[in-house]
Parts: C-alpha cells; sequence; structure tokens
C-alpha cells in the first residue's frame, strides 16, 4: 500500500473531518448536501474503517467511502467516491483504491463490488474497464424546476390511511417498509435496523410515514440539496409492496414535494436507476428531466 493511499480510522480529529467535508463541497462527484456527507464519511468511513483518502503531492484529489454492510439485491458493497479533483493523481493511485476496496468487501458478505462513474470520474471508468467491470446499470439525477405539483396528479387517500412524522415508535416499521420497497431494485444499499434508526432519527428534515393503524405503508424523505438557490432533494419515496392500492408511491412522492414547498424550497432533485422504469415513470409523470447520468459498472469478488 502506497502512503499516499491513507484508510481513516475513527481516531481522527474533527478538523480533518471538517477538511474532508469542505473538500467534497468543493469537488463533489454528485448531489449530496453537507450534512449527508458527514454522516457517510463519520459512520460509514470513519467509524467502519471505510473511507480512502487519496493525496498527489501533499494535495487531496479523491475521497471515497465503501459500504460494506448494506442490503441490496446484488448482495454488492457500493465504493461511493464522494469527492474527486481530476487534475491530480496517476492512474496506479485509482488502481490501489479499487484493489483495496475489492478486498476488504470480499472479507465481507459481499458478493461483487459496484462503482458509480458520473462524468467526472471518466479516469476511473478507464481504471475499472481494464480490471475486468461491466456495465450494469445507469444512475439518473433527476431535476424539476418546480416542487407544486398539478392539481390533477393529487391522490385522494383511503380514511385508514394518514401521514404522521416518523418517531421512535414507528421506526422499525418504516425500516421494515423501506426494506421491502427497496428489495430486488438496482442503486439501493439499505442498511440494518440500528444504523437506520440512528441515521433517521437525527435527519434535519423529519421523515414522513404513511401509516394503517400501526404500519408503516409509505415512506417520504426530503432534504436540503442547496438551500441558497431553494433547491430540495427528494431522498427517498418508498412503499409497502403489499399495500399496491391507492397509488401510494405517487403520494409519498406528492407529500415529498409538499414538504419541500413548506421549506420553501422553488425547485427539485433526486436520483434513481435507469433500470427502475416504474419509478422513472412516475417521476417523469411529475416533469423531472434527467440531467446527469452515472455508469454503474460491477464486478464479482
Amino acid at each position: 500500500m502506497r502512503p499516499d493511499l491513507e484508510l481513516m480510522t475513527s481516531t481522527e480529529p474533527d478538523p480533518r473531518i471538517v477538511a474532508l467535508l469542505d473538500f467534497i463541497d468543493q469537488h463533489p462527484t454528485r448531489p449530496i448536501d453537507r450534512q449527508s456527507a458527514s454522516w457517510v464519511v463519520d459512520q460509514i468511513g470513519l467509524s467502519q474503517g471505510n473511507l480512502v483518502d487519496l493525496t498527489a503531492c501533499g494535495q487531496r484529489f479523491m475521497v471515497a467511502v465503501l459500504f460494506e454492510s448494506m442490503d441490496n439485491p446484488a448482495g454488492a458493497a457500493e465504493l461511493f467516491v464522494l469527492g474527486y479533483r481530476p487534475s491530480l493523481g496517476t492512474p496506479e493511485q485509482l488502481v490501489e483504491a479499487v484493489a483495496w476496496a475489492e478486498a476488504k468487501a470480499a472479507r465481507s458478505s459481499a458478493r461483487c463490488l459496484e462503482v458509480s462513474i458520473p462524468p467526472v470520474l471518466m479516469p476511473l471508468e478507464l481504471v475499472l474497464r481494464a480490471q475486468g467491470y461491466q456495465l450494469m446499470y445507469r444512475l439518473l439525477t433527476m431535476h424539476l424546476g418546480h416542487v407544486a405539483p398539478p392539481n390533477e396528479l393529487t391522490v385522494e387517500l383511503p380514511g385508514d390511511l394518514g401521514w404522521a412524522n416518523l418517531s421512535e415508535d414507528n421506526v422499525r416499521s418504516a425500516h421494515d417498509c423501506y426494506r421491502r420497497a427497496f428489495a430486488g431494485t438496482s442503486g439501493t444499499q439499505v442498511p440494518d435496523l440500528e444504523l437506520f434508526r440512528s441515521t433517521i432519527l437525527k435527519a434535519e428534515q423529519t421523515p414522513r410515514v404513511l401509516l394503517s393503524g400501526d404500519r408503516v405503508v409509505a415512506f417520504s424523505r426530503v432534504a436540503w440539496h442547496d438551500e441558497q438557490a431553494g433547491r430540495g432533494e427528494i431522498r427517498a419515496v418508498a412503499r409497502d409492496p403489499d399495500f399496491d392500492r391507492a397509488r401510494l408511491g405517487q403520494a409519498a412522492l406528492l407529500e415529498g414535494l409538499r414538504t419541500l414547498e413548506q421549506l420553501g424550497a422553488t425547485s427539485a432533485c433526486l436520483e434513481v436507476a435507469s433500470d427502475n422504469e416504474p419509478a422513472v415513470g412516475l417521476y417523469e409523470k411529475f416533469g423531472f428531466q434527467t440531467q446527469e447520468v452515472a455508469e454503474v459498472f460491477q464486478r464479482t469478488l
């Protein structure tokens, strides 16, 4: 392992975390707000020893996190590049970063490694192709120029369903809904219950859950993507597959847009896998348009 490929641990002081977040803000690879980046760096990267900090000539040029213990249909670990400065670094350093991620993922229960490549990460795409990675799907970043949906898209819910804030009382049911909703869906990383609880209950914007009695049957979470620009983000919309009625997916998206409107957002963005055709169709129905495409590569470990 080269000395400039540094694997960080949870003993690093907070000022260095701030420096990492500043780098991610300045050189982002995909839409992510600072609060979410902070959680990923701290809880997934530092706490689990899964953060890679690459430097060249004393200057940082890539920050990435390995998600190795999440639940997803492919049994895939994911090397998630948070920030990248393309003018620095060498292909050899990228090869070593990928090799480290493969070795660490192989020691877990992961069956393969996924890496998403937005346009800014073209040098890493060349490395992956040379290592035998195959293109599996594309991750779409979609934008909506307004957050007030047309009246004709309003969903009238049955009387036995109602929206509420997520809380400790319903977080277990919300996790079950979230996990079941994304089973078999590309581009998803579902944390275990304890990580989900510790993250979601601390979210700056409290998620909304649709309840049928005590059971969560739909879920909506939003966040600011760029508050100064008035752009919010639909972080997640989900519905329990057992409740395939009343257009609950559409209702969850509507709830997310209403929440963003109440926050003062004037536009919205989200990410979705290209092969999740029902979700893509729903977002397009609301007027979302694809503005950026990241290719997701995968190799069996």
